[in-house]
C-alpha cells in the first residue's frame, strides 16, 4: 500500500504534556491535527492501518502502545524505522525506531479511537484520541 493512496494525508505534529502525565511527541501519517490536540481523519475501506511514530519521556519508559476502537483493542506494532524522526531528534537514542503501526477495523461512520501506552508499572494510559470516518458507501468504492 502507498501511503496516501487510501487516506488522506497530512503531518502535523503533537505533544502532551500536562503536569500529571508524561511527555510524549507523536505524529500520525494519516491524520489531520483541527482544533488544537484533536486528531481526524478519513478512511476509504474498512481496514484502517494508522501509522506514526512516539517518542515516550526518558524517565518513564514506554513499554506497548495499542488502540482501543468501537470496544475492541489491537496491539501496536512498535520500533519501526523512521529516520525522518532521527532527523527531527538527533539527540534520542530511540528516535530512528519510533514508528509504530497498528491495523483496525472500522464501522460505518465516525470512530473514535483511544491511544494508550503502557506504562514500566503495566497499567494503559490513554494519550490521544482520534476520530476517523468511514464512508457508509465505502463499498462503492
Amino acid at each position: 500500500m502507498l501511503l496516501g493512496e487510501r487516506f488522506e494525508v497530512k503531518r502535523e505534529r503533537g505533544m502532551t504534556g500536562a503536569s500529571a502525565a508524561p511527555r510524549l511527541e507523536f505524529d500520525f501519517d494519516q491524520l489531520t491535527r483541527t482544533l488544537g490536540t484533536a486528531y481526524t481523519g478519513v478512511a476509504r475501506e474498512p481496514e484502517f492501518v494508522l501509522e506514526g511514530w512516539m517518542l515516550g519521556p526518558l524517565d518513564s519508559p514506554v513499554t506497548g502502545l495499542r488502540a482501543v476502537v468501537n470496544g475492541d483493542s489491537t496491539v501496536a506494532r512498535r520500533k519501526q524505522l523512521r529516520p525522518d524522526v532521527m532527523r527531527l531528534f538527533p539527540e534520542r537514542q530511540d528516535a530512528l525506531h519510533s514508528g509504530f503501526k497498528i491495523t483496525l477495523n472500522l464501522r460505518g461512520g465516525w470512530n473514535r479511537i483511544s491511544l494508550q501506552i503502557k506504562n514500566a508499572e503495566g497499567k494503559w494510559d490513554e494519550f490521544c484520541q482520534c476520530r476517523v470516518k468511514l464512508s457508509r458507501l465505502w463499498r462503492v468504492h
